[in-house]
């Protein structure tokens, strides 16, 4: 298996993990109240106002969120960087086996 599937893999799994996380949180904030649970789904950030808030209720789903998110962004951080190329003539000398 190559890097750029390995990194499609955990691009994916980082985003299902988000989602899990987002929708764990916007339930928790509906059973709170239907204010809280509305305020959430339409602006993202009254989100984590009530996940701070009332840490000790939300905290593993806000964690699974933050996890979710950390995987995603630093796979889309690795993938900016431009992958070095190899000069040709560096390339088929070590197809031949005379290089490394």
């Amino acid at each position: 298996m190559s890097l750029g599937y390995f990194f499609i893999v955990l691009i994916i799994v980082g985003i299902g993990v988000q989602l899990y996380g987002f929708i764990w949180l916007l339930v928790l904030a509906f059973k709170q109240n239907l204010w809280w649970g509305l305020g959430s789904l339409f602006i993202t950030p009254v989100l984590w106002v009530y996940a701070i808030l009332h840490w000790r209720d939300t905290k593993p789903a806000a964690l699974t969120y933050f996890i979710g998110f950390l995987c995603t962004a630093a796979t889309a951080v690795w993938l900016s960087f431009p992958t070095p190329a190899i000069s040709p003539c560096l390339a088929s000398a070590m197809l031949r086996g005379t290089i490394g």
